[in-house]
Order: structure tokens, then C-alpha cells, then sequence
């Protein structure tokens, strides 16, 4: 059984490696903490001047990327999101 201290360090390394493999790859690789945020304020609120504002503070990732991760995420494709982000 895992305390709480364990999950927690684990949670924190899980995020320096999404943070290293973000950097090593040159920010091409993007992981799921750089596009939540930004994803999920397009989907309720569909302003994208506030995504551009997320992008320019230090969330990297755009509007077009945005789209393009809508448009490949859908049922049709066999790729389901969890019920919280649509």
C-alpha cells in the first residue's frame, strides 16, 4: 500500500519527466499538462483570444494545434475522451 508521501513523489517525477521529454524533444512532443488547460478552455468557453493569451504566458500550444487535436479526437476514430473534456 502506497502512502501519500509515494504517490506524491511519484506524481512530481511522472511531471519532471513529461517537463524533460518536453524540452529534449525541442517542445515537439507536448505532454497532456501543456494541452489541458488550453483545450479545455477553448471546448467551454470558445475564445480564442484567451488561448492565445495561455500561449503567449508559457503554455505552448496554439489554436491550430488545438483544432487539430479536435479533429483527430473523435468517436468515429476509436478515440474516446474522458467525459470531463468534451
Amino acid at each position: 500500500m502506497k502512502t501519500v508521501i509515494q504517490e506524491c513523489r511519484g506524481s512530481e517525477l511522472k511531471s519532471f519527466a513529461q517537463d524533460l521529454m518536453f524540452e529534449v524533444s525541442r517542445e515537439k512532443i507536448k505532454p497532456p499538462k501543456q494541452i489541458l488547460l488550453p483545450y479545455a478552455v477553448k471546448t467551454v468557453t470558445d475564445n480564442v483570444e484567451f488561448v492565445q493569451m495561455l500561449n503567449r504566458y508559457g503554455n505552448r500550444i496554439a489554436c491550430s494545434q488545438l483544432e487539430e487535436i479536435n479533429s483527430t479526437v473523435r468517436p468515429e476514430n476509436g478515440i474516446k475522451l474522458h467525459p470531463i473534456a468534451r
